[in-house]
C-alpha cells in the first residue's frame, strides 16, 4: 500500500527509497514478520517482530524475482539487510516481576536467536535487540509491561531491564 520508487537508468537501478518505505510501513513489516516466523517454526500470533536496517540499507534483489505471488515469498527471500532487533509478545497470562526475565531469556533462546541465524547480522558490530513483553497487547497503560535489551551478537549477554 506504501509505495517506493526505483530509478532505472540504462537499465542499472540508480536510486530506491526502499529502505524508508520498509522501515517505516507497519504492513510491510508485519507480513515479513509472518513470513520469518514461518520459516523458524513459529506460529504464534501473539508475537510480532520488528525489524531495521541501521547498518546497510535493506534492498530488494529485483534480479531474482520471476514472479509476485500473493505470499509474497519471492520479494522476501529475496529482501537483504534486514535485522530483527525487536520481538514483542503479547497476551502472556502469568507474566510478573518475578518470572518476567525468565519469559524474556526464553523468548531470546526460541525467537529471535533463530531468526538473528535466519537474517544475519553484521558479526562486527554490538547490535542491541530488544524484547518486549505484556498480559495485554501494550497499548493500554494499566497492563502489565516489560521491556528488555541485550547484544543480539553475544548469545551469553545478559538480559537488562529498562
Amino acid at each position: 500500500d506504501n509505495m517506493f520508487f526505483v530509478f532505472i537508468n540504462n537499465g542499472e537501478i540508480t536510486q530506491v527509497n526502499f529502505h524508508d518505505k520498509v522501515f517505516y510501513d507497519s504492513k510491510f513489516q508485519h507480513l515479513y514478520s509472518e513470513w520469518v516466523k514461518k520459516q523458524v517454526d513459529i506460529e504464534d500470533e501473539n508475537v510480532e517482530l520488528k525489524f531495521t536496517g541501521i547498518f546497510d540499507d535493506p534492498y530488494i534483489d529485483f534480479d531474482k524475482i520471476e514472479h509476485l505471488s500473493d505470499d509474497c515469498r519471492e520479494i522476501f527471500e529475496n529482501t537483504h539487510n534486514l535485522y530483527c532487533n525487536r520481538c514483542y509478545v503479547s497476551k502472556i497470562s502469568n507474566i510478573d516481576e518475578m518470572n518476567a526475565i525468565s519469559i524474556a531469556n526464553q523468548v531470546r533462546e526460541k525467537v529471535l536467536f533463530k531468526v538473528v541465524k535466519l537474517v544475519g547480522l553484521p558479526v562486527d558490530e554490538k547490535i542491541s535487540g530488544n524484547i518486549h513483553l505484556s498480559n495485554g497487547t501494550f497499548d493500554k497503560e494499566s497492563n502489565q509491561n516489560y521491556k528488555f535489551r541485550f547484544d543480539l551478537n553475544n548469545f551469553e549477554s545478559d538480559l537488562i531491564e529498562y
